[in-house]
């Protein structure tokens, strides 16, 4: 088997699993109302770079799991190119979130590129960063967010010669939560 077959093989399991924990932990209600009540379950943001390869995503973030300063979120991002053409490199990123902290947050989460035409590479995403978040407030967050991708080779850094990268990448939110 090919190396790059190997690796679109690695990519849809990776996608698969992270999907389907994605659908499974949102039908759960887990968790207990945060007691000081003072930080939102939802948010909508604008990410410059950050889980997109490009320069945006747009993203909606929803809380599953809150206990203390202990927070576990999924959210769902994405991206148009060009709203008109469908082959156009539109792109999803599901992505799951831990944050440890109360209005001021560190974060930290994984999540995955998926570009539907096949045209950019897809890739998994990695979150380490800061995360402001005040009920029915300003939504911030800023951190790295590298990306371990098949694509990219002039800025990516090769993991072991297999056609795989790793691309240095940090991103920088602004939204609203609610």
């Amino acid at each position: 088997m090919k190396p790059s077959e190997l690796l679109m093989l690695k990519a849809q399991f990776w996608q698969r699993i992270l999907t389907m924990s994605m659908i499974a932990l949102s039908t759960l209600q887990i968790g207990a109302q945060n007691s000081t009540n003072t930080i939102s379950k939802n948010a909508v943001y604008f990410e410059l770079l950050g889980s997109s390869f490009y320069l945006y995503n747009i993203s909606y973030d929803r809380a599953i799991y809150v206990r203390g300063k202990n927070r576990l979120s999924i959210a769902l991002g994405f991206q148009v190119q060009d709203p008109i053409r469908l082959d156009a490199s539109n792109s999803i990123s599901p992505q799951i979130n831990y944050m440890y902290g109360n209005i001021h947050s560190f974060e930290t989460g994984i999540g995955y590129a998926y570009y539907a035409q096949n045209i950019n590479p897809n890739g998994l995403i990695f979150r380490l960063g800061y995360r402001y978040q005040k009920k029915n407030r300003l939504f911030f967050k800023l951190g790295i967010t590298p990306i371990i991708t098949d694509g990219f080779a002039i800025i990516g850094i090769p993991i072991n010669g297999d056609n795989l990268y790793i691309l240095p990448w940090g991103g920088i939110s602004l939204g609203y939560s609610f």
